[in-house]
């Protein structure tokens, strides 16, 4: 009878944890979907308005540094 009883508490906390980690899922699931959903709501004038402007001259001095650069080689072999 004791050993009966062991197995009723085993299958007692293992239907406690997939109750508790099926709410979890369920929550997490719904979460997931909620933002896909907000997603697709947002309005595309929003977005071009709020598109960055990008400096090219910058980005053009930048890159010549890089490809300009001089590289340094490191000899290892002595």
């Amino acid at each position: 009878m004791n050993k009966l009883r062991t197995v009723d508490q085993f299958y007692l906390y293992f239907g406690v944890l997939l109750l508790v980690l099926s709410i979890l899922v369920i929550t997490v699931i719904r979460g997931i979907f909620g933002s896909i959903t907000t997603s697709r709501e947002i309005d595309q004038e929003f977005l071009e308005s709020q598109t960055p402007r990008l400096h090219k001259e910058s980005l053009n001095r930048a890159y010549e540094l890089i490809v300009n650069s001089e590289v340094v080689v490191l000899d290892l072999g002595e």
